[in-house]
């Protein structure tokens, strides 16, 4: 129910913040916080999954993020990156008591997350599909028509190396 109960407040100021801004672009933001890598690839910036201190005295080690290279980066996407790296940042270290992580993802594939023991973009394959798990495929239309929040199966995290189950909230 706490996972619940938290993923209902994450959702209501994510969405709250995401129509605060409008259509603005965000690109000064995301671009501190991301950079481009070989390959066209954009990624967080390491020091923000390695540990730092963003002000006003925010530590924010541990969250990280990462764009398939044939993900458009709409000034939209930059809106949900700026706000959903916000969020990880201040929710993740506070539910580290209860919960291992916390990650947004999108249906285009862009996954944020704060998990301070796993890189998770680093240590992913490049044949890794997100939306052939299940935490992923729960949340969309198909296979969760009336966007509730979900719990999946126990399964085992290939890149944690660990098993778990996962509370995902569309």
């Amino acid at each position: 129910q706490l996972a619940e109960d938290n993923q209902a407040v994450f959702k209501q100021e994510f969405l709250t913040r995401y129509h605060a801004m409008d259509n603005q672009d965000p690109l000064a933001q995301f671009d501190q916080l991301f950079e481009k890598t070989h390959g066209d690839l954009t990624k967080m910036r390491a020091d923000y999954f390695s540990g730092s201190v963003q002000p006003p005295g925010l530590i924010i080690k541990g969250v990280f993020g990462s764009f398939p290279q044939t993900m458009t980066l709409t000034p939209a996407l930059r809106r949900l990156s700026v706000i959903a790296v916000d969020l990880l940042s201040q929710y993740g270290p506070a539910w580290r008591s209860r919960f291992f992580d916390a990650y947004v993802f999108t249906p285009e594939e862009l996954f944020l997350g704060y998990w301070p023991e796993v890189l998770w973009y680093p240590e992913t394959t490049s044949g890794y599909q997100m939306s052939h798990q299940e935490w992923f495929y729960l949340t969309d239309l198909q296979h969760n028509p009336r966007r509730q929040t979900i719990w999946t199966g126990g399964y085992y995290d290939e890149v944690s190396k660990i098993w778990l189950i996962s509370c995902v909230t569309p």
